[in-house]
């Protein structure tokens, strides 16, 4: 199944360029060849704490998803990508909806090891990503289709290091404030 989004506008293109900006806007998808990216999903002993202080919890959690920004570039110099298609031939039946960023010359969409509300799913292997750019040109809206390999390589990492998770003191005075009401 093909999952389509659009480009965000207002506050929701402000978000995400900034959710894209963090994360370094992903890795450039070469169209020819195979593109290798290395997925990890990190597991740690986590301690997290109430707000006096107190241990509230000790488990083993994954604290590092198995997911990379990458970024498909257009081949035309259109002023803005309208909206964009992509699929994983691999992994036909996605059902879950994508967050894109996109420019006038690329898109910047999350892959992801699992199947996730965001992003698009990916296995370990070879995986083609089938893509339809659309593109508002002066004249009319153009298509752009291709299809860009990825090989996936996937690790699992099981750190020692502890890591303390304390509530936020904000979260900490809301919860004494509506003790005292």
């Amino acid at each position: 199944m093909n999952q389509k989004f659009f480009t965000p506008g207002g506050n929701g293109y402000l978000y995400l360029f900034f959710i894209c900006l963090l994360n370094g806007c992903g890795l450039m998808l070469r169209p020819d060849g195979i593109n290798k990216i290395d997925l990890e999903r990190v597991f740690a002993p986590v301690r997290t704490y109430d707000c006096d202080g107190d241990l509230i919890s000790e488990e083993i959690r994954e604290v590092s998803a198995p997911s990379k920004w990458v970024r498909i570039y257009s081949e035309k110099d259109y002023p803005s990508i309208v909206s964009a298609e992509v699929s994983n031939s691999r992994l036909p039946d996605q059902g879950a909806p994508m967050i894109s960023f996109s420019s006038k010359r690329y898109i910047s969409l999350l892959v992801h090891y699992s199947n996730t509300f965001v992003g698009l799913q990916v296995a370990q292997g070879i995986n083609e990503l089938n893509y339809s750019l659309e593109h508002e040109s002066f004249l009319n809206e153009e298509n752009e289709t291709g299809t860009i390999t990825l090989d996936i390589s996937y690790k699992e990492v099981h750190e020692t290091e502890v890591r303390h998770y304390h509530p936020a003191s904000e979260t900490c005075v809301d919860e004494i404030e509506t003790f005292l009401q």
